[in-house]
């Protein structure tokens, strides 16, 4: 079996939102499931940024043996602590340190395949205000692809790299990495190579996904707002992840690099796992033939 990839997540910052619902799993054992929304002022790439980073749960009370868990304790008392939503300018500060980062792939219901970065954690405490923000992460993976990111046909400068983390029990995610600084692109253009194993450090960036609006182009009408209308139209609601490369190291030696055909196994493994959530096309409804 693959050994669990390196895998760590801190982020700490200001609780913005709790969402929590209690239920019950297929043993009918109580659980709590939901998100923690954090605020995070932080310095990604030279600029100061704020991001709102979202963190899901899932627990149960009791652990196998029927004593309580602590994790389920942890989160029903961030109930309990004041957020942007509610309480403003006084909101409590929070942290979290055993996060990670998994992949959420699938198919939705209009059977179209997607792939989401994802961050659990179960353990979230307060923290002092005095602290700086951070939404930062250390991953271990290996490289499937590194290419130069593309917007719009041009490059964009940045590089973009697909790599493989393996979670407990075996299980292949893949995950995309970006490379901004100059000096990062030349390092790992020089040093890393498709299927390598590597480790890397670096910011978590939660960026709107921005898709087209229906006004016209430049070339084609006027505007006179400087700022620009659209752009505050442009995400409809939808944000992604951007993991940002702010450290890395030359690739692992032979004794800890993944096996390349086992990766490949745990690639198969994976798109079939992805195939299983595909659900059959929906019947076309009958037409009445006047």
């Amino acid at each position: 079996m693959l050994r669990e990839s390196l895998n760590n997540v801190y982020i700490k910052g200001r609780l913005k939102s709790v969402k929590i619902q209690e239920d019950t799993n297929k043993n009918n054992k109580p659980v709590v499931r939901g998100m923690v929304m954090v605020e995070v002022k932080q310095k990604v790439s030279g600029k100061e940024e704020i991001e709102s980073i979202p963190v899901q749960f899932y627990v149960g009370r009791y652990k196998d043996d029927g004593s309580p868990n602590k994790g389920y304790d942890s989160i029903m008392n961030v109930q309990n602590m004041k957020r942007i939503s509610t309480d403003g300018a006084d909101a409590d500060h929070i942290v979290m340190n055993l996060a990670r980062l998994t992949e959420w792939a699938g198919y939705d219901p209009s059977g179209t395949p997607f792939s989401r970065l994802n961050i659990s954690n179960i353990f979230y405490n307060s923290c002092d205000p005095s602290e700086p923000d951070a939404a930062v992460f250390q991953l271990e993976f290996f490289i499937r692809s590194i290419e130069e990111e593309l917007v719009g046909g041009e490059p964009s400068g940045r590089l973009m790299i697909k790599g493989l983390t393996v979670r407990y029990g075996g299980i292949v995610d893949m995950l995309t990495l970006y490379v901004e600084s100059q000096k990062g692109v030349e390092f790992i253009s020089d040093n890393w190579n498709v299927g390598d194993t590597v480790i890397a450090e670096g910011r978590i960036r939660r960026t709107p996904k921005v898709s087209p609006v229906a006004v016209a182009n430049d070339d084609d009408g006027f505007s006179d707002d400087e700022e620009g209308v659209s752009a505050h139209f442009s995400s409809n609601g939808n944000y992604a992840y951007e993991l940002i490369i702010t450290k890395a190291n030359r690739p692992e030696d032979e004794n800890r690099a993944y096996d390349e055909d086992e990766m490949r196994a745990g690639m198969t493994e994976r798109m079939n796992r992805i195939e299983t959530s595909r659900k059959p096309a929906a019947p076309k409804a009958r037409q009445r033939n006047w």
